[in-house]
């Protein structure tokens, strides 16, 4: 292993430095491009350990050429709020957007548009119906792909009364057509009477 590491750092690929402490540590030269690392949020979010930035000024020298340091990632300001944004990402927004997508996609057979003002129009709802669940979500978005009327309008237009779909799809008078109701919890002790029940027999 060390004659792979000699021959990296002979390549000028790998940077070796020693901390304060006396621990070695290794820097890939141009890991920190753009698009090579994973952000800032999503390193916290998944808990990456995040090791010790390389003397910059050292690093320069190794390779030969001035390099644009980023922002120093050490600023406590900047991980409290990288920690704001990742409390307040909701994971309902994902799973659901990706049904939008692919139910759009099938009924139209065309992309849906999503950009910012989708993502903000969505954002909006969900902060509004902080009680609503995933399959909830998913249940109102298939009514209103089988709803009447439905002429491939961008997401943003009709999200925001996503809750009309709630009973099920709409015709084209936009009144129910039919009964498809947001799955129910069943009470457990209604369950548990009813298995008590089959046993006895």
């Amino acid at each position: 292993m060390e004659g792979i590491r000699d021959e990296f750092v002979r390549e000028k690929l790998v940077f070796l430095w020693n901390a304060t402490d006396g621990k070695q540590w290794g820097f890939f030269v141009g890991i920190d491009k753009p698009g090579r690392l994973p952000s800032l949020s999503e390193r916290l979010l998944k808990r990456y350990q995040l090791g010790a930035e390389p003397p910059w000024e050292e690093l320069e020298q190794f390779i030969g050429k001035k390099i644009e340091q980023p922002k120093p990632r050490t600023n406590k300001k900047r991980q409290i709020m990288a920690h704001s944004d990742i409390s307040q990402i909701d994971l309902r927004h994902a799973p659901t957007r990706a049904l939008i997508q692919e139910l759009h996609q099938t009924k139209f057979k065309v992309a849906a548009q999503w950009d910012a003002s989708e993502a903000k129009a969505f954002s909006n709802l969900l902060k509004t119906n902080p009680s609503w669940k995933t399959e909830e979500l998913a249940c109102m978005v298939r009514n209103y792909f089988a709803s009447e009327g439905v002429n491939g309008d961008r997401p943003r237009k009709w999200l925001p009364n996503l809750g009309k779909y709630s009973a099920g799809p709409l015709d084209r008078f936009q009144k129910a057509k039919s009964i498809q109701s947001l799955p129910q919890m069943r009470n457990p002790a209604d369950v548990v009477k009813e298995q008590l029940a089959e046993q006895s027999q």
